[in-house]
């Protein structure tokens, strides 16, 4: 003789299964969607950081008119990178959720600004107001 006590509320069951499978998923995918977010703004750091690591060697080496050329990629979680427009010795990167960051240089920056997408840099020792400065300008093809 078959048990069929459980039978009555199979349809509930599988109702409350199939709606915290579908909270997990989309819990998981809020989690995915943070995950990859950070790592954007990971890339969005290490990539302004390698540009004012160079540019802090360039200013360095104190030859006037020295160019070192690079190309670097600025992820769309950014706003924008700016080098030396607050602080003539720090850049700053905005981020598209409305977030700043600044941080120090060790050189002095030209004022520039650079926007999401890929973009092949020249950084030049110059002189402004007798003062050794870096400049940062898209390269010529």
């Amino acid at each position: 003789m078959l048990d069929d006590r459980g039978v009555d509320f199979l349809g509930m069951r599988l109702a409350i299964v199939l709606v915290a499978s579908a909270l997990l998923i989309v819990m998981a995918a809020a989690y995915m969607k943070g995950q990859a977010n950070k790592a954007s703004m990971d890339e969005a750091r290490r990539e302004a950081g390698r540009i004012a690591s160079l540019a802090s060697a360039e200013y360095a080496s104190g030859c006037l008119g020295s160019v070192s050329v690079l190309s670097v990629y600025i992820p769309s979680s950014v706003r924008r990178v700016a080098y030396g427009l607050e602080d003539a010795r720090a850049y700053a990167i905005e981020f598209a959720d409305g977030t700043n960051e600044t941080y120090a240089a060790a050189c002095r920056f030209v004022p520039a600004t650079l926007y999401p997408g890929r973009h092949r840099l020249e950084l030049e020792t110059t002189m402004i107001d007798g003062e050794y400065a870096v400049s940062i300008r898209e390269a010529a093809e």
